[in-house]
């Protein structure tokens, strides 16, 4: 496809940062293990774990690029699809539990949303880790269009389809391989990446994001909505008993993880408020008796 350089170019920047935060990891544990992976614990549970598998569940949604690609596969089939999926998420998994487990061995005690952060490039052994932001803003740009392109595709098609409806012209629904307009794509685009904007402008932390998006939207698309469809158009897999009981238990699965997740990382954005302003220190209050007693006195010397 078009993207095929783009997407294999962010996917080798990726590597090289998984790689590098191994790699300083490993030399950090050697150099000084006391302060890593010795303060490391194996387990630790509590509200926090909730979100986190929101997280894990946002890590692992990639169901809305499926469609696009299996229409570029030669020829489309679905054992293809099948097969590159598996790959693709075991890649994704193996690049998340290196980078994951080197980062918190690296720093057990640091709670950062993003791992870069953790890092001081003043530091001699910590220079390495430069390229790495430069790897992490290429990925991040080689990504984004492939987000854009299937919310901006939806965005089309709901719009098109409630122009249909009021005007009673299912011809103007601009389904299949009909190309969106250039006037509406550039103002879908406009506001898809004017939202983002202003989303990363505003919140506090990546982390929110991907919480909040994990528990509503990923727990939607990978448990709740598949769940409704195999229930609604009876799929084979779902016609025996066995089958109605793991379709019934996907859904309230995913319905208790989004209500869950969700709850936890509102509380949490609730209880870490800014603190208040600090009071005036005692200079300010000696300073300020000061030039209130010079006021009197000009005012009693004057009349």
């Amino acid at each position: 496809s078009a993207f095929e350089a783009s997407s294999a170019f962010g996917v080798l920047s990726l590597l090289y940062l998984v790689l590098s935060v191994a790699y300083h990891a490993a030399a950090d544990c050697s150099r000084n293990p006391q302060e890593t992976i010795q303060q490391v614990e194996l387990a630790r549970f509590g509200p926090s774990g909730l979100s986190s598998l929101a997280i894990l569940l946002f890590a692992f949604t990639c169901q809305v690029n499926v469609p696009s690609m299996f229409a570029e596969l030669q020829p489309p089939s679905p054992a293809t699809m099948r097969h590159i999926s598996r790959r693709a998420v075991l890649l994704c998994l193996g690049c998340y539990a290196l980078i994951g487990t080197a980062g918190y061995v690296n720093f057990p005690h640091k709670r950062e949303s993003n791992v870069l952060s953790n890092y001081e490039l003043d530091e001699p052994h910590s220079r390495m880790m430069a390229p790495s932001f430069g790897a992490i803003a290429l990925t991040v740009l080689m990504a984004y269009p492939l987000n854009v392109f299937p919310c901006r595709y939806t965005l089309d098609v709901i719009l098109s389809r409630s122009a249909a409806n009021w005007s009673s012209s299912p011809s103007s629904a601009g389904f299949g391989p009909t190309p969106i307009p250039p006037r509406r794509r550039a103002l879908l685009t406009l506001l898809i990446t004017g939202a983002s904007l202003l989303i990363a402008l505003f919140v506090p932390g990546i982390n929110i994001v991907f919480q909040l998006m994990g528990g509503t939207a990923s727990a939607f698309v990978c448990f709740i909505l598949p769940a409704a469809f195999a229930w609604h158009y009876d799929l084979p897999e779902v016609r025996s008993r066995a089958g109605k009981l793991a379709c019934a238990a996907l859904f309230l699965v995913g319905c208790a993880v989004s209500v869950l997740s969700t709850t936890v990382t509102l509380a949490e954005m609730a209880s870490t408020r800014p603190p208040p302003p600090a009071p005036p220190s005692r200079l300010h209050h000696h300073l300020f008796d000061d030039r209130h007693d010079s006021h009197h006195h000009y005012d009693s010397y004057y009349g």
